[in-house]
């Protein structure tokens, strides 16, 4: 497990973009440690290139790639977030884009990669739509020409994340998978089953892709006990309290847990 995100409420775009729209948060601040858990997962190897994914529908894996990709851009990187969900795609509808042209028109060659990119509000942040729905997801996402239009995105930014469709269904996720640096497995808090986890992995397994790690969606309770809502009231604590020289008073913060 490289982090844990608890819920982040309904559908708006404010609430689910919490990075961005709410960056003191401790939710955002998950974030920010699920970013820190991927650069330093590499084992000596550069990861670059993230696909980030889960088992099944409904488990906040677009949500999750959204936000990794925000506080990637957050660090002052170049950042590049694909919706390479060519099934049922949801990264233009976050951001308020239209779905056409994007991922799929760059892949059949009729579109320029560096024409359907688009900024976003978040400075550093380009995204890549995914375009229009193709009959054959699998064969695209796998084809030399995906490799090819990774390679160009690996060249021009310095951190690519791409939102793919679930695992159990379809076979996207582990096509691509074979082209990334790294792969982010998003859990949904009691709702993921252990045999389905047990066999994404197994799956990411047969063709060697790197699984970077877990990432603990709709966290309520984490391992040691204590209840979100606790650490949010210390968290605060820390980002409102402050001395006479208006730095932060940890003494304060100490005083209180102890």
């Amino acid at each position: 497990v490289i982090g844990s995100v608890p819920e982040m409420g309904g559908k708006d775009v404010r609430e689910r973009l919490v990075t961005q729209y709410d960056a003191m948060s401790p939710t955002a601040e998950a974030f920010k440690g699920i970013r820190t858990n991927i650069r330093f997962s590499g084992a000596g190897e550069e990861v670059r290139v993230i696909l980030v994914t889960s088992s099944g529908a409904g488990e906040g894996k677009t949500t999750v790639a959204s936000n990794l990709g925000i506080v990637m851009a957050q660090m002052g990187k170049r950042v590049l977030l694909v919706d390479g969900d060519l099934r049922r795609p949801m990264v233009h509808k976050i951001f308020g884009m239209e779905r056409e042209p994007g991922l799929t028109e760059v892949i059949v060659g009729e579109a320029e990669l560096g024409v359907v990119i688009r900024g976003s509000e978040v400075e550093g942040l380009d995204v890549l739509v995914s375009g229009h729905i193709p009959p054959n997801p699998s064969e695209l996402l796998g084809s030399v020409r995906m490799r090819r239009v990774i390679e160009e995105m690996r060249g021009r930014y310095e951190y690519v994340v791409i939102d793919s469709a679930p695992l159990m269904p379809v076979t996207d996720s582990v096509e691509l998978s074979t082209l990334v640096d790294g792969v982010v497995l998003v859990v949904k808090h009691r709702w993921t089953s252990t045999k389905m986890l047990k066999k994404s992995v197994e799956l990411f397994e047969r063709v060697d892709a790197k699984v970077l790690g877990i990432v603990l969606n709709f966290f309520s309770i984490n391992a040691s006990g204590y209840r979100y809502r606790e650490y949010k009231r210390y968290y605060c604590s820390y980002y409102h309290q402050t001395n006479g020289h208006g730095r932060w008073s940890l003494r304060k913060l100490f005083q209180r847990k102890g």
